[in-house]
Order: structure tokens, then sequence, then C-alpha cells
């Protein structure tokens, strides 16, 4: 059973009220993306608030965190007011497609790890189940709605099933979106990629970048040396 909390390095996060825990997809993606100094930062999807807290903790911008599920935009507000950046931090229990109806702001950065489970048996908690299935943010929505909120010069990065790789690119394709970097995540040495992660920009880049992360070495919880390249600033025991 997971504990009410995950302790990071500079900050707790609690997770009693979110069907959705601490896990390593957000762990990643948020030591992954390339983020520093005074940006405007949009968290679609926030659950606990991990991802805001921890680019909290590598910017000096201000975050807005958009979330679905009243329990969990609870959950996100209160670990938010425990932080050492409550005061950059703000919380909208609100869909993605109200909130782009809404908002005015335009954002340098936006991050998401979406809900990924599109067919297949859903999870017997109603909660779990809305946060794992696409059905309230379809890719296509995901994608569209996040570029009408970026600034020109904006970045969109997200984590997704590796088998939704090429369903993405396309997604991007049709939205004018250019990958900049990519990153193919192995749960270990010897098994298939299971996760794929994206940085977007709406201009076409100088370059672009592949890399594959390994998150453990053959042994559980003996974690591997390009897994901690991203996540040695947040985990207590790195």
């Amino acid at each position: 059973m997971a504990k009410d909390y995950f302790e990071f390095k500079q900050f707790v996060v609690n997770q009693d009220k979110c069907a959705m825990k601490v896990g390593t997809d957000s762990v990643l993606l948020g030591g992954w993306v390339a983020a520093e100094g005074n940006l405007n930062i949009l968290d679609i999807g926030a659950g606990t608030g991990i991802l805001s807290l921890m680019l909290a903790q590598k910017t000096i911008g201000r975050i807005d965190a958009i979330e679905l599920d009243e329990q969990a935009a609870l959950q996100a507000e209160e670990n938010f007011s425990l932080s050492t950046w409550r005061g950059r931090l703000n919380c909208y229990n609100q869909s993605l497609q109200e909130f782009a109806r809404t908002v005015k702001k335009r954002y340098d950065l936006i991050i998401s790890n979406p809900p990924y489970f599109s067919i297949g048996i859903r999870s017997d908690e109603s909660n779990r189940a809305l946060a794992r299935h696409t059905d309230s943010l379809s890719y296509n929505e995901l994608v569209s709605l996040s570029r009408k909120l970026l600034k020109p010069t904006g970045r969109f990065t997200v984590i997704v099933p590796n088998d939704t790789r090429k369903q993405m690119i396309r997604q991007f394709h049709s939205n004018e979106m250019w990958v900049m970097r990519e990153a193919r995540i192995r749960p270990k040495e010897n098994m298939e990629f299971s996760r794929v992660l994206f940085e977007c920009a709406l201009k076409m880049p100088a370059y672009y970048s592949i890399e594959e992360i390994i998150v453990e070495e053959k042994n559980r919880y003996r974690y591997h040396r390009s897994f901690k390249k991203y996540t040695k600033d947040y985990y207590l025991d790195f």
C-alpha cells in the first residue's frame, strides 16, 4: 500500500486524498524538463501537485496547475501551501477545456503527465479510472489546447506510453508543433521501452536530440545512472 506522503529533498507530497499517487513517470518528467529562470508555467492534470513543486524548485517562475478531480485539486493546494514556494503556486479545479476557454494568459512552458489508458479494463475506483483514462481529455485536445495556451517561443513537455509514440508525433505535426528533445524510457536494462518523453516547440528547432533512460538496473530499487542524472536533485537517497 502506498504511503500517505512522499518526502523529497526540498518538499513533501501528501497523497492521501489523491487517487493517483506519486510515481516514477512524474518524477522523471519533472527532472527531465528543461526549465530555469522566471517562467510562466502551466501544469495540466496536476494530481498531487508534484510536477508543479518540482518546477518551483528549479525555477523562479509562477506556476498554474489545473486538476479536474476536486479531491486531487484540494490535495495539490494543500501541498502547495506547505511548500517554500506557496506564493508562486496556484491550483484551479477545472478541466483543460474550460480553462482554455477563459484564461487570457499565455505560457512559456506547459507540462503534463496526462491520462493514458484510452481502452481496456478500468480501475474499480472511479477517481483512479478518471485519472488514468483519456475519456476526459484526449491526446488531440491536450496537444491542440496546449498549443493555444503557449507563447510563440513556448515549449510543451509531456510523458506518454511508448505504444502511443507515433500517435503523439502525428498530433504534434497536425498542430504544427516540432519535437526538440525526446527520451525513451526502459523500466530495466533488459526490458522494452515503456514510456516516452517529448519536448516540443512552435517553431522548427535548430537541433533535435534523442536519448534512452533506464530506470532500474537488474535489481529492484537499484537505480540506473541515466535515471539518477535527472532525479538526483529530488530523491532523498540520491
